[in-house]
């Protein structure tokens, strides 16, 4: 697998088409309320930026991310949170609703995978992720 597939939209079977991350858009109101997995990428950058899971709603996920994102002043202190940090780049997301494998352990056993494979192909995590 080269480093494009991190972008398909059936990326190890977890993933959709890509959409930007604007928190002006209607189509936020269009994502799924499931619980699931999330990708963020830069689209000038190599790899991905993020890769994340939720208990709650993609959609309401995705509109954390993007008003975070585009705030004038960082909203969040915790470390764990720097890929909400305000960029003011364009930044892209992908998100999947995994069906079976909806459990908090499940989804975090999937993301924990997809981050393992982004740094035996790339050689590190994305580059917000820790």
């Amino acid at each position: 697998m080269n480093e494009s597939r991190f972008y398909a939209a059936d990326w190890l079977g977890v993933g959709s088409n890509w959409g930007t991350l604007d928190p002006g858009g209607d189509h936020l109101s269009t994502f799924s309320t499931d619980k699931g997995l999330y990708r963020v990428r830069h689209p000038a950058r190599p790899g991905l930026e993020y890769i994340g899971e939720t208990g709650r709603s993609l959609r309401g996920r995705v509109r954390a991310l993007a008003h975070g994102a585009f705030a004038e002043e960082m909203p969040y202190r915790d470390p764990q949170y720097r890929h909400r940090r305000n960029r003011h780049e364009a930044l892209l997301f992908s998100y999947s609703k995994l069906g079976d494998h909806d459990a908090q352990h499940k989804r975090e056993e999937v993301e924990t995978e997809l981050i393992g494979v982004h740094w035996l192909k790339v050689g590190e995590s994305p580059q917000d992720q820790f």
